[in-house]
């Protein structure tokens, strides 16, 4: 029986195939294999590092110990030295008396003196005790170091040297006043314990207003700044600028376009710090990691979401008092390194139709009132991802009026209620049709709502509003494709960003807790997002600011 030559080729040709398939199987095998050798030879590198950086920490710490304790037995030798001289030098003095003193008596007749009456035994016996006694006890006290000694006249000074000594006198008086009252104030400020927060079964509910009677935002007047609460940080001068809106950009009080780019720090609701921690740090927000997002990413703000349950009743390990004090040290630590933070109230219950509570906006109104003299807090006031009711736009400005009522100055971040790309129920405006200041539009882009996105009406959006996607992350099935066309997105319309997340899945490094800050691959898309040039704020000739449009 003969095999014909038309299945032969398909055999020889399914032996290739077969042959191709397992030469890239290997390859593919060695390829895996080699970043796993250079993963492990990394780590070891950096245990090397970490170890050398211990050693010679360890050695610093022991040369500053014997450093000190020389120079504490050099002090001591010389105050030894010093107290010798002093005696010496009032033996040397009572010597001296002693001679001049002595031919005045001789010359001098010795004055009648009556003699002293015999007294008993045991009274002469009583007072030479009680004055061997004394003379020992000052010997004692001579040879303590640093032991007070009687003074001894001292001889008079000149007139310019009295001048000197009382301007010197003056001066440590004053700086002693000085520096009391800086302790006083500091001691008060520290002292001074945040109000406590009643539960959210008895906080009485807000009042609502109607949305056709919510008045616009009265503008800041920085110069008689409104009395902070007790408890609320203090802050006198303020590192970060603050911010408004300016057609579709946001702009700092120069008059200099501010572009956000940031990442999105979760784990607030379930916050446990562990001993000696704190909440910054439980969310691997400690001072590396500031430094690494703000000095080696460029990142400028950090979004935060929470429920305001976590605000009102405080975490399963944490009462509201102390989240509230842990974050005013986020914020505060996060200013010191250049970074805005975005405060996301999320809802507690993610479902349809759903609207700001109660609790919400209690939630909304102390935190407007606690950080309204803070220029680096922004607000997102309702961070839904599912589709809100259809009267949502008019409650929104409900939600605008519970914050601006107690913070005129605040930046918003709203949507349009869809929790996804579409824009097509924004700007919002008042009843009147006035646009409402100092507001940023939100969208979101993740994988699952990529195809929500309408470009022209984002276009249109983005030409006359600051447009921010609060929510950009990585996670589905495709592979980063989905965020790859969302950097597209955000470069073409020149939209501000949160990327999820620093500190959990989808992972931006290896592993912020353990000071791992190595990018993942979706961290390393996110740096050349932020890498991407940005829309220039131009100036014409006369005096209005415009925009690059893309």
């Amino acid at each position: 029986m003969s095999i014909s030559s038309t299945f032969l080729d398909r055999w020889r040709a399914e032996r290739e195939e077969q042959r191709r398939r397992e030469h890239l199987a290997n390859q593919q095998i060695d390829r895996i294999r080699q970043e796993r050798e250079q993963e492990r030879q990394r780590r070891a590198r950096e245990d090397g590092l970490r170890a050398q950086m211990r050693d010679e920490l360890l050695k610093r710490k022991q040369q500053e110990q014997e450093q000190q304790s020389r120079s504490e037995e050099q002090q001591r030798a010389l105050r030894e030295q010093t107290l010798q001289a002093l005696r010496d030098e009032r033996q040397r003095a009572v010597r001296v008396a002693e001679r001049t003193q002595r031919p005045r008596a001789e010359s001098k007749p010795a004055p009648h003196r009556e003699r002293p009456r015999p007294q008993p035994r045991s009274q002469q016996g009583t007072e030479n005790l009680a004055q061997r006694a004394k003379q020992q006890h000052a010997s004692r006290r001579r040879s303590i170091p640093g032991a007070t000694r009687p003074k001894e006249a001292e001889p008079p000074l000149k007139e310019s040297d009295q001048v000197l000594r009382r301007r010197a006198e003056e001066s440590a008086r004053q700086r002693k006043l000085t520096t009391r009252a800086k302790e006083l104030e500091r001691r008060s400020a520290f002292r001074l314990s945040p109000p406590e927060l009643p539960s959210p079964a008895t906080a009485p509910p807000p009042t609502r207003r109607p949305p056709a009677l919510a008045s616009p935002p009265v503008p800041s007047t920085r110069s008689t700044p409104a009395p902070a609460p007790q408890g609320a940080p203090s802050v006198e001068d303020p590192i970060l600028s603050w911010l408004s809106t300016q057609g579709s950009f946001l702009v700092d009080e120069n008059g200099d376009a501010v572009y956000l780019r940031g990442v999105t720090v979760t784990g607030l609701d379930a916050a446990a710090p562990a001993a000696k921690q704190t909440l910054a740090q439980a969310l691997s927000l400690d001072q590396a990691s500031f430094s690494t997002l703000a000095d080696g990413w460029g990142v400028n703000l950090i979004r935060i979401p929470f429920t305001a349950n976590t605000i009102l009743s405080g975490t399963p390990t944490l009462g509201p008092n102390e989240v509230l004090g842990g974050l005013d040290d986020l914020i505060n630590q996060a200013e010191e390194a250049g970074c805005y933070v975005l405060l996301a109230l999320e809802p507690a219950r993610e479902a349809s139709n759903t609207l700001p509570a109660d609790n919400d906006y209690v939630c909304m109104q102390r935190l407007a009132i606690r950080y309204r003299d803070q220029p680096g807090v922004l607000y997102e006031p309702f961070a839904s991802t599912s589709v809100l009711a259809h009267t949502w736009p008019g409650i929104a400005l409900a939600v605008i009026g519970t914050i601006r009522r107690e913070h005129p100055a605040s930046v918003l971040f709203l949507g349009n209620g869809s929790g996804t790309g579409d824009v097509r129920r924004l700007p919002l405006t008042y009843g009147t049709g006035d646009s409402i200041d100092n507001l940023v539009y939100t969208i979101r882009l993740t994988p699952q709502v990529m195809n929500t996105v309408d470009r022209p009406s984002l276009l249109a959006l983005s030409r006359n509003y600051p447009v921010f996607v609060s929510q950009w992350s990585d996670s589905g099935p495709d592979f980063g494709r989905s965020s790859a066309l969302a950097a597209d997105l955000i470069e073409r319309f020149a939209a501000g960003w949160s990327a999820a997340a620093w500190n959990a899945d989808p992972r931006l490094v290896v592993n912020a807790s353990a000071h791992r800050y190595s990018a993942t691959r979706w961290g390393s898309q996110v740096q050349r997002a932020i890498a991407q040039p940005v829309r220039p704020l131009l100036t014409s000739f006369n005096g209005r600011s415009e925009a690059m449009q893309p």
